[in-house]
């Protein structure tokens, strides 16, 4: 049962291929791939014969992606580099030429990446794009943010300076003014499974 492993086979009489995930939401996961015209009817069955199976929207698993601590695309993947967001199992250290390999190389071999993706827990919601400071110098940004129903809480995920994420409280950017957020390890929840995004980072 590794992420990514895969079987075939039928949901009523919708032929599937149901896939491991990895783990995104923190929870154990399966992706369920059908013809595009037997997703209904393959939905349905799920729905009507799993057992207690209930449907849950886009902003829930967001927000179950925020609370495992996982990087995605749209929010912190796109147009940075892996080691900064400590996704380093989506890399190889031993390959050849690839597009991209001299700067990941580079940052590697440095020992560090100059920026972290961290956990913040704010006193008020903040919202994507928000500034992150310290002592009134800017360190780095949040990249999304939300009402987490497991803790009651808001909570946000932040791409930082390196010495940044080692303090205990920075400072985030809502409404005009600065307030007060604790850096928090990831992932903010524990749940069934664990991300394998979870960022990591050498040394650590």
């Amino acid at each position: 049962d590794r992420p990514l492993s895969f079987v075939r086979g039928t949901l009523g009489e919708v032929g599937v291929t149901v896939v491991r995930d990895d783990g995104r939401t923190g929870e154990e996961g399966y992706l369920v791939v059908c013809a595009a015209g037997e997703a209904e009817e393959a939905f349905d069955t799920l729905e009507n014969r799993g057992q207690a199976a209930a449907p849950f929207g886009a902003r829930t698993w967001e927000t179950l992606t925020l609370e495992a601590g996982t990087p995605l695309f749209e929010t912190e993947l796109d147009g940075n580099l892996p080691n900064d967001l400590g996704v380093r199992n989506a890399l190889d250290f031993e390959k050849g030429c690839y597009i991209g390999q001299e700067v990941v190389s580079r940052v590697e071999n440095r020992g560090h990446p100059n920026r972290k993706l961290v956990g913040l827990a704010p006193e008020t919601l903040p919202d994507g794009g928000a500034a992150v400071f310290v002592d009134d110098a800017a360190v780095g940004e949040v990249t999304r943010a939300a009402e987490s129903p497991s803790r009651e809480d808001p909570l946000a995920l932040a791409l930082v300076e390196t010495d940044a994420a080692d303090r205990e409280r920075v400072a985030v950017r809502v409404d005009d003014d600065e307030v007060s957020a604790t850096v928090e390890s990831l992932p903010f929840v524990e749940g069934s499974g664990r991300s394998a995004r979870l960022p990591t980072y050498p040394g650590e």
